[in-house]
């Protein structure tokens, strides 16, 4: 996979969310006809990812997203895609691109120009610290870390959409109109619309569909949730029994209290997200423990919700 020298229309260009945005859930959908089960998660680079120890990245094993580059400047990597052909930078694998104070100050402007500017900045620093295939957008898709950088991206925009949506005016695409053709509210987005602008792509240009910036403001709506912005997506407590069970036996109560528990299926929980609660708080880590330990794919929260459908799912749409 490439980037189609469509890219330029997209980087440094108000369609860089929305644009995006459909690019990370077409591939989703993609790797759900193939597995069901399959989510992508997001990599919030402003943070490093260790274990609780700060003696093992999270991100950067060969159960995950496999080693940083084995030469310098830039070389292969070991894990599960080894074997694929891209190149990393040599980068040291406890460090991360950070950039977080930028991202701040993004988060809170109220106009989607500055917050655009403010969020595709650090969204570049962090392509060229992974380097290799990453720095250049011809080639960046080739490492799948494209997807887990895309999706944090995407997951940024969910949030300030959220955040400033009760502000009056408060726009969360611009332009509306008069910007440059196929950068509109409502204008069609290349290459789904089939034009050859600059090139014609299957299977698009057979079959065009219309997909607009309109389209794919709401996340929801498209059918998957964030941690950082949706109440459905978060870990929730819940007594395993009914406490008013308990004190109409306090005897029982003392002797068996009510322990708190995950609210869904531990399987579940790992697949959506345990960061939450502090993994340092020893209370917390001893309920990881007894439902199997850490897992290095929990530092990413997925970025569709397993059980969220699709609007008019079943329906055959």
């Amino acid at each position: 996979m490439t980037m189609d020298p469509g890219g330029v229309m997209v980087h440094g260009m108000p369609l860089f969310f929305p644009w995006h945005r459909r690019l990370i859930r077409d591939f989703e959908r993609d790797l759900q006809a193939i597995d069901p089960s399959v989510n992508l998660p997001y990599w919030d680079w402003s943070v490093a990812n260790l274990n609780s120890t700060s003696t093992e990245s999270l991100i950067w094993r060969d159960d995950f997203m496999g080693s940083p580059g084995s030469a310098f400047p830039s070389g292969p990597v070991s894990g599960p895609f080894a074997g694929w052909g891209f190149k990393r930078r040599n980068f040291d694998p406890f460090q991360y691109p950070g950039t977080g104070g930028q991202i701040t100050t993004a988060m809170s402007q109220t106009t989607y120009p500055q917050f655009k500017a403010g969020v595709e900045g650090p969204h570049g620093s962090a392509h060229v610290w992974v380097g290799g295939d990453m720095r250049d957008p011809m080639t960046s898709p080739h490492d799948p870390t494209f997807f887990l950088l895309h999706c944090n991206v995407d997951r940024l925009w969910a949030e300030w959409i959220h955040t400033h949506s009760s502000t009056p005016g408060f726009q969360p695409y611009q332009p509306i109109t008069g910007g440059d053709p196929g950068q509109n509210l409502n204008d069609s987005m290349w290459p789904w619309d089939g034009s050859a602008r600059p090139m014609a792509m299957a299977p698009w240009s057979g079959a065009p569909e219309t997909v607009r910036p309109a389209d794919v403001i709401d996340h929801k709506a498209m059918g998957y949730l964030y941690d950082t912005v949706d109440p459905e997506c978060q870990l929730k407590l819940k007594f395993r029994d009914d406490p008013i069970k308990f004190w109409r036996d306090p005897i029982k109560f003392w002797r068996d209290p009510p322990k708190p528990k995950f609210a869904d299926d531990p399987l579940k929980v790992v697949g959506d997200q345990l960061w939450r609660p502090d993994p340092t708080d020893p209370v917390i880590r001893a309920q990881l423990e007894q439902m199997g330990g850490l897992s290095p794919f929990i530092l990413a929260t997925p970025h569709h919700a397993a059980g969220v459908e699709e609007p008019g799912a079943g329906a055959g749409q």
